[in-house]
């Protein structure tokens, strides 16, 4: 059963990774080069388009593997590694809590204002958070991928 959720977990963090990669790396630079109001126009799109069912699944995954694991861990403790732990630590803070706390606030501050004042805020601050998730998706993804390679 660990074999399992380990898999699924290891998927969604990669598949984390990379959605928030492929931001950091290319969309955000792209909008950055559109007229104001066409940025925060796409970007509002890609917002309410990200969230489907088949987004919150993946991006709730870890951390439902990871309740399932710990409860699992009460009855078998030896088959918990603590670098599973720091793994999720990493994801949990430094991409899901960004995420909530900080990157959809702000999508949903320029969902609601058309101010085009705010979209060069919004684009850096956006931007910086996302690299946060990013490198926390990654850094959490090599230590699963190492622990299994090991």
């Amino acid at each position: 059963m660990m074999d399992w959720l380990l898999i699924i977990y290891t998927v969604s963090v990669a598949i984390q990774a990379g959605l928030f990669f492929v931001f950091s790396n290319t969309i955000m630079n792209v909008l950055r080069d559109y007229p104001l109001t066409e940025a925060r126009k796409v970007m509002v799109n890609i917002n309410n388009a990200i969230q489907n069912p088949l987004f919150l699944t993946i991006f709730l995954s870890p951390f439902i593997v990871i309740m399932i694991s710990l409860l699992l861990m009460v009855v078998q403790p030896l088959l918990f590694n603590s670098w599973i732990i720091i793994s999720f630590a990493i994801y949990f803070l430094g991409a899901f809590m960004v995420t909530i706390f900080f990157n959809v606030p702000m999508n949903n501050r320029l969902q609601s204002n058309e101010n085009m004042e705010y979209w060069s805020q919004y684009l850096s601050q956006w931007t910086r958070w996302n690299h946060v998730r990013t490198i926390s998706s990654i850094i959490a993804l090599v230590i699963i991928v190492v622990l299994f390679v090991l």
